[in-house]
């Protein structure tokens, strides 16, 4: 069992790779929207590399 966060990483790491999107900026508003709503956003300006939109939402849905 690794820690939540460690888990969070690899999906999103290869959330990204499967949608051949380079792998965004994480910043303290992604971390806190992300705990409060279980959900985030990336603006364009987040990715390093240029990329062909203007934001990139991720959440979590949880099933049982």
């Amino acid at each position: 069992d690794s820690p939540y966060r460690d888990r969070l990483e690899r999906c999103f790491i290869e959330l990204c790779r499967e949608l051949d999107i380079p792998v965004p900026i994480w910043l303290d508003k992604n971390t806190k929207e992300f705990v409060r709503y279980g959900r985030t956003s990336f603006s364009s300006e987040q990715f390093i590399d240029k990329v062909p939109f203007d934001g990139f939402h991720m959440r979590v849905v949880r099933t049982v």
